[in-house]
């Protein structure tokens, strides 16, 4: 992220440092551990049993297509990130 850090905001003086990418940091990243993250599609099943079961409205006809349109886009999209950082075979899919 550009930008600087607004040391002029604190009394004193402290030491700012840089790191060249917080990738390479060990350590947890703020996302869920590999064994509670779920798949897209599992969640979207969870939702058609909780419509089965009256919690919830169950999704309009169209909403199919248009999770069809936005999985498609997602897929664009990852071509894209993956051609721009010169990963053309992680693209093809």
């Amino acid at each position: 992220m550009q930008g600087r850090v607004l040391a002029e905001a604190f009394e004193g003086s402290a030491a700012i440092g840089r790191i060249p990418s917080w990738e390479s940091v060990p350590g947890e990243a703020g996302m869920h551990p590999p064994d509670l993250r779920q798949e897209f599609q599992d969640s979207t099943l969870v939702m058609k049993q909780l419509a089965a079961l009256g919690y919830i409205e169950a999704p309009a006809p169209e909403a199919a297509a248009r999770l069809r349109q936005v999985r498609a886009h997602r897929a664009f999209s990852l071509a894209r990130v993956y051609l721009i950082q010169r990963r053309a075979a992680d693209a093809l899919p």
